[in-house]
């Protein structure tokens, strides 16, 4: 009776831990065929798609635009300059060169699953002076102003640096703008970029935040979405003799903060000279054409 009641009790234990082992496989199951589970899966390869497409966009599409550009200023120099064209040539030749190295590294970091920061980007600072001097080749003066790139967070710099070239290109390509200031600084716990020109402007007018240019569907695509992927704040004014683009990305809460009185430093592009330090915002302002 006791070796009986014992075979009992030793089945009804062995029934509840089939029941408990199998409980996580048939979640899930239920997991995988439920509605939920489709659209959460739709919904990241959507998200996914749209990254490609931005990074694609911001990144090999705004250098290939930017080549042609250079490309077509150039033919103009031949006749005039030779030598000139001759260095601006080279300087094309080493962007295009760069660009092919930094898309290997992307689809390499694609086929592996890691999505490490490019090497052209580690410093923000000397890749912001090649952007905006390849910029001024194009026509245009650049200024660039800030302070505390050594503080950004190395998780922002790609985005900074794809943010401003985009905008970047949108004033030299659709405004044809003659003067444009950049401005990268850190205040209080966020990045802030600033980009302004004296072009023709947006096709519409005003000022705007994000919300308003998601709701009217209008402004940069691709700066607006990165925008709201980094829970960041956007401001965009346009008028018909310029625009400026305002936008902060909130920095992680461990990323140092930057000195109440920051330091500035300013560096001008133009097509007949080199940077020059020194400048300030008044500075920039004060020497538009």
């Amino acid at each position: 009776m006791a070796q009986t009641a014992m075979t009992v009790s030793n089945l009804d234990l062995r029934i509840a831990y089939e029941r408990r082992a199998s409980a996580p496989s048939r979640r899930a199951s239920d997991l995988e065929s439920s509605p939920d589970a489709d659209e959460i899966e739709r919904t990241a390869t959507e998200n996914e798609r749209r990254r490609i497409a931005r990074e694609l966009h911001d990144g090999v599409l705004n250098s290939l635009t930017g080549a042609a550009l250079q490309v077509h200023a150039t033919s103009r120099l031949i006749e005039q300059d030779p030598q000139a064209a001759r260095a601006r040539l080279q300087e094309i030749e080493r962007m295009i060169a760069e660009q092919q190295a930094e898309l290997r590294t992307w689809i390499e970091g694609m086929r592996h699953g890691t999505m490490a920061l490019r090497p052209a980007r580690a410093d923000l600072l000397i890749a912001l002076k090649a952007l905006c001097r390849r910029g001024a080749a194009c026509g245009p003066r650049v200024d660039l102003t800030g302070s505390d790139f050594a503080l950004i967070p190395q998780t922002l710099v790609d985005h900074a640096y794809r943010l401003i070239e985009e905008t970047l290109s949108n004033s030299i390509r659709h405004a044809h703008a003659d003067y444009i200031w950049i401005d990268v600084r850190i205040w209080r716990h966020d990045l802030v970029i600033t980009v302004e020109d004296d072009g023709t402007g947006f096709p519409f007018h005003g000022r705007h935040d994000l919300a308003s240019l998601q709701a009217r569907r209008v402004g940069p695509a691709s700066v607006k979405e990165r925008v709201a992927s980094l829970h960041g704040q956007l401001v965009l004014t346009s008028k018909r003799t310029g625009s400026r683009v305002e936008i902060r990305l909130p920095m992680p809460r461990n990323a140092k903060r930057s000195p109440q009185n920051p330091r500035s430093d300013g560096h001008r592009f133009d097509r007949t000279t080199t940077p020059t330090p020194g400048l300030n915002h008044a500075d920039s302002h004060r020497h538009r054409r």
